[in-house]
């Protein structure tokens, strides 16, 4: 069995993230229905295919909250790519212990583009936002920047297959960067 151990259930290997995929890709689809979608993401399998680590917060034998993280940015950081719950009060307070914990941890390198609720969120638990001057270094020449925002912290780009223009913050813990924070 491959699973990192952290306090939450943290699947790793493509057969562990295979028992969960139908459960997590539903609450991601949920989640995400009201804000454009899961943008490139189309199914359960390709939710496994295009993620690397899962934190899931189980309670009662069912996910209440999911992480999803791709381990392939540049500097081998985990981004995390989406994250949801299943709507009750047990799922949003787990997703809150999830990001509480990626704040915590700073070795594990764990960053996220965000807007909306999931930036309120971050900004709440004491989560300092990453310069945008840093994030297209952070992101690699495949994600382009469009405009970087005068406050400093926000940015533009293009997501998903589809480019739809989004404006985003990143927040985290970016490897062999200047600290900032």
């Amino acid at each position: 069995m491959s699973v990192i151990n952290e306090h939450f259930l943290t699947p790793i290997s493509e057969e562990e993230r295979n028992k969960y995929k139908e459960e997590v890709y539903k609450i991601l689809v949920e989640s995400y229905k009201d804000i454009g979608g899961l943008f490139g993401i189309d199914s359960a399998d390709d939710l496994v295919k295009q993620t690397h680590i899962w934190k899931l917060v189980r309670k009662g034998g069912k996910i209440v909250a999911a992480i999803v993280y791709a381990d392939k940015m540049k500097n081998g950081e985990r981004k995390a790519i989406a994250a949801g719950t299943n709507g009750t009060e047990e799922g949003k307070k787990a997703l809150y212990s999830i990001i509480k914990e990626d704040l915590k941890f700073k070795n594990r390198h764990a960053i996220i583009e965000v807007s909306g609720k999931m930036e309120h969120m971050y900004k709440k638990f004491g989560g300092v936002p990453i310069p945008n001057t840093l994030v297209q270094d952070i992101l690699g020449p495949s994600k382009k920047i469009i405009d970087l925002n005068l406050d400093g912290y926000h940015y533009t780009r293009a997501i998903g297959p589809d480019k739809i223009i989004k404006e985003k913050c990143m927040f985290g813990f970016p490897v062999e960067k200047k600290q900032f924070f």
